[in-house]
């Protein structure tokens, strides 16, 4: 029982060391993109036509978004961490 204790944990250790490898492996490929300014952040995107975007939140209203999605209303909800 303590060699299959001591082999799980291992195990666990040894998949927690490999995702944390994978996830700086990732961070090097994505580029880095310039923080902006809410005004300069919106005229950053490029909309198809018929579309528009528009800006529901922004620092201090907004500081740690995790999670957002709406209701069937429409209304917006933002998860903080």
């Amino acid at each position: 029982m303590k060699h299959g204790g001591l082999a799980a944990l291992l195990g666990i250790a040894l998949a927690v060391s490999w995702e944390a490898g994978t996830q700086d492996d990732l961070a090097r490929e994505l580029p880095r993109i310039k923080p902006l300014k809410p005004a300069a952040a919106l005229s950053s995107f490029r909309i198809h036509a018929g579309f528009h975007l528009e800006q529901v939140g922004a620092e201090p209203m907004v500081i740690n978004p995790v999670s957002a999605r709406y209701d069937a209303d429409g209304r917006l909800y933002v998860v903080e961490a």
